[in-house]
C-alpha cells in the first residue's frame, strides 16, 4: 500500500504535520521524503517522527538541498520570501543544509548512509539522465539501534 501525506495539499491522502504524525509506531516499511525537510521548521522533530513510524527494518529515503561548502546548516525562520529565495534557493525554504546534514538526521534517531548518485549509475547513465555534474547524493536512513 501507499499513503501520501501533506500539510496543505488536497491531493494528499492524509493531511498531516510531519512533526506530529498520527500513525502508529512502526507503521511503514519505507518513507520517501523528497524535498520536504527544508520547508519544515522543526526538522529534527520530523526526523524523530520518521524514525518512530518506520518498522525496525524499514528505510527512509531523504533528499534535501544542501551546500557542500557550508560546514553547518543555515536557518532563518523570520526572513521574508525574497531573502529566503536569495539564501536558500526558494521562497518557502527555511534552511539550507550544510555538511552537518547527517548529524541532524542522527539527532532525530536515524542511522544515516549517504549514497552518491554516481554509485548507482554508470558515467554514461549519469550524463544521459542529466544528473547533477557535481555528484549529488541522497540519504538512506533507518531507525537507530536496529
Amino acid at each position: 500500500g501507499y499513503t501520501s501525506i501533506d500539510l496543505q495539499s488536497d491531493r494528499a491522502e492524509v493531511r498531516a504535520d510531519l512533526c506530529d504524525l498520527a500513525f502508529a509506531d512502526q507503521s511503514f516499511d519505507v518513507v520517501a521524503c523528497f524535498h520536504v525537510l527544508e520547508h519544515v521548521p522543526a526538522d529534527v522533530a520530523a526526523a524523530e517522527q520518521i524514525a518512530r513510524v518506520l518498522r525496525s527494518d524499514g528505510t527512509a529515503v531523504i533528499i534535501v538541498p544542501w551546500d557542500r561548502t557550508a560546514a553547518s546548516t543555515e536557518e532563518d525562520f523570520d526572513a521574508g520570501p525574497e531573502e529566503r529565495e536569495r539564501r536558500f534557493g526558494q521562497s518557502d525554504h527555511v534552511r539550507m543544509y550544510g555538511r552537518d546534514v547527517t548529524d541532524r538526521f542522527r539527532s532525530g534517531g536515524l542511522e544515516v548512509e549517504e549514497v552518491l548518485w554516481s554509485d548507482l549509475f554508470s558515467p554514461d547513465e549519469f550524463r544521459r539522465c542529466a544528473l547533477d555534474g557535481d555528484d549529488d547524493r541522497f540519504w538512506l536512513c533507518r531507525p537507530a539501534g536496529t
